[in-house]
């Protein structure tokens, strides 16, 4: 009976071992991704502004 419990709290171990390096992955995949999409919100908004202040500089004129 020993044995049996023994086995089962190493199967969890591994599982929890296993799901923490999944979430692990995960959690770089998003951060690696977030950091591309907040580049990316950073150079559409400044793209966005200059063309914003182009055609208020064209409308004034």
């Amino acid at each position: 009976m020993q044995w049996i419990d023994q086995n089962v709290k190493t199967d969890i171990s591994k599982v929890g071992y296993y799901v923490k390096l999944k979430l692990h992955k995960l959690c770089r995949k998003i951060c690696s991704k977030m950091s591309l999409g907040i580049s990316f919100l950073f150079l559409f908004f400044s793209f966005f502004f200059f063309a914003l202040y182009y055609l208020v500089c064209k409308y004034l004129d």
